[in-house]
């Protein structure tokens, strides 16, 4: 319980640049949370088989501070509820094969809360939106459903869902170690089921080195954040009933603003953070981009 910056699931805590759903670079957000944060073994003494996980509420603090960053003319959240959710399987016991695979899915949602000046948007016509947040609204951020009061006839997810699909292999030699490791972003089910393959994502390599005196660990990591689900968006109707689920764009939310916290991204700290805009907006401007990291 309580705000504290949580340790990153398969990647190196120190040299990583971080997770692209649940990253260390915003400030932590205060969380209830219910977790098994190291793997127990589901196959008795043999440790084959580990899970481990987490299921949590919290609540987002940065709701005055919008007011008062933001330009006039953006919209702005207050009391907005955070969840977040992660569940990872290991399959392989070090100690006595030096084969192992991880594979993880993370998942966070930001719902409730009431959108100040939303008069801003085009089509808008009320300058306040009291957000969902009864009983029925907690369940909808577990499972997902539900739609946004601005929603209209093309029913989304409620609330600002993103999510992460990880996985990870991993090599120990007598005295060194390798690990090659895939974070895979989504914000919508295209994404997360692989509708338009999975071309961006983040591929990262870890590689453990014999005990010496100048380096230890070396790690490096490209990140691909460029197609995004492709260049068309369209909710299918009569004339064309086809449904086309691109322009995904990373990181943003129509309500929400940005996958932010106190200005700076809650997710990998490569997505160029609000905080570091002069226009005093909070949405991701640069969020297509290809970067390497070592």
């Amino acid at each position: 319980m309580g705000s504290k910056e949580r340790p990153m699931a398969i990647k190196n805590q120190q040299l990583s640049s971080g997770g692209q759903t649940l990253g260390i670079n915003a400030r932590p957000i205060p969380e209830m949370r219910i977790e098994l944060p190291e793997y127990i073994s589901l196959t008795g003494k043999s440790n084959w088989i580990g899970f481990k996980g987490h299921f949590g509420y919290g609540l987002m603090t940065d709701g005055s501070w919008q007011e008062d960053y933001v330009r006039p003319t953006d919209h702005y959240v207050k009391g907005a509820i955070y969840h977040s959710k992660a569940g990872y399987i290991r399959l392989g016991n070090e100690a006595k094969f030096p084969l192992v695979f991880e594979a993880g899915l993370e998942m966070a949602c930001e719902f409730g809360g009431t959108v100040y000046n939303a008069n801003h948007r085009e089509g808008a016509v009320v300058d306040k939106i009291k957000m969902g947040a009864g009983i029925k609204d907690f369940f909808k951020a577990i499972f997902g459903g539900g739609s946004d009061p601005t929603d209209d006839i093309f029913k989304n997810s409620a609330g600002n869902t993103v999510g992460s699909w990880l996985f990870a292999l991993s090599y120990k030699g007598p005295n060194w170690k390798v690990k090659a490791y895939y974070d895979h972003y989504f914000e919508d089910h295209s994404m997360m089921f692989g509708q338009y393959g999975w071309l961006d994502g983040m591929y990262g390599v870890e590689f453990t080195l014999p005990r010496n005196r100048w380096v230890n660990t070396m790690v490096y990591e490209f990140l691909n954040t460029t197609y995004q689900s492709g260049p068309i968006y369209h909710d299918g109707n009569e004339t064309l009933p086809e449904q086309i689920s691109g322009k995904d764009n990373y990181y943003n939310h129509n309500l929400y603003q940005g996958w932010q916290h106190w200005g700076q991204a809650i997710g990998n700290p490569l997505f160029f953070s609000p905080l570091y805009k002069s226009d005093h907006s909070l949405d991701f401007s640069g969020n297509r981009f290809k970067a390497h990291r070592g």
